[in-house]
């Protein structure tokens, strides 16, 4: 067999700041950032959202690079960031029932799709980036959990850019569609995977 080469970390983090800031230029150009993040003071939603989204990141990428290795296990890292991220759909429930934000927010739902297809555009990146890594450097054993960890990672910065553009200010947007369009990039991820990321 080929020898594995030692894996490393540094250079997929490298590549992925280079694609993450790519992907936000490229929409700034494509879509334009909201108002409020171009001058620099971004409403009270939007960095309330960068916070749940970015502090699941850190986990699901140690947990990609686990799961890289023969062998690796990454269970707890991937359940504790699905825990953290169920904030999203539980903040919209709760902001239905206290606030009561169905009427204010449903005129916004009928951009869901747009959410969607403009998330998974902005994962697309970070997903080619990891697939690359991963069969060049690692040496998965297990791909089904690794395409869902990459997926994971990929629908939660491709939402975290996306959400610089994103012109809603409920929660109730934010929890269905964010949650739909995270769903449906880790579901795209865990059927396309698979096979290219077998050792």
């Amino acid at each position: 067999m080929t020898p594995v080469r030692p894996l490393r970390g540094w250079p997929v983090l490298a590549a992925l700041l280079v694609g993450w800031l790519a992907t936000v230029l490229a929409m700034r150009g494509a879509v334009g950032w909201r108002a409020d993040v171009l001058a620099g003071d971004p409403a009270a939603i939007v960095v309330e959202r960068a916070i749940i989204l970015l502090v699941a990141l850190a986990p699901l990428l140690v947990g990609v690079m686990r799961l890289a290795r023969p062998g690796g296990r990454a269970a707890l890292l991937l359940t504790g960031a699905l825990a953290w991220l169920a904030l999203l759909p539980a903040l919209a429930l709760a902001s239905v029932q206290v606030r009561g934000e169905l009427a204010m927010a449903a005129p916004e739902l009928a951009g869901t799709g747009r959410c969607v297809g403009l998330a998974v555009g902005c994962a697309l990146p970070t997903l080619i980036i990891l697939v690359i890594w991963a069969r060049r450097w690692g040496a998965v054993t297990e791909p089904g959990r690794a395409s869902v960890a990459i997926g994971l990672v990929a629908a939660v910065s491709g939402v975290a850019i996306y959400s610089l553009t994103c012109p809603s200010q409920h929660w109730l947007f934010t929890g269905s569609a964010y949650s739909l369009a995270m769903a449906s990039i880790v579901l795209l991820a865990r059927l396309a995977l698979p096979r290219l990321l077998r050792w």
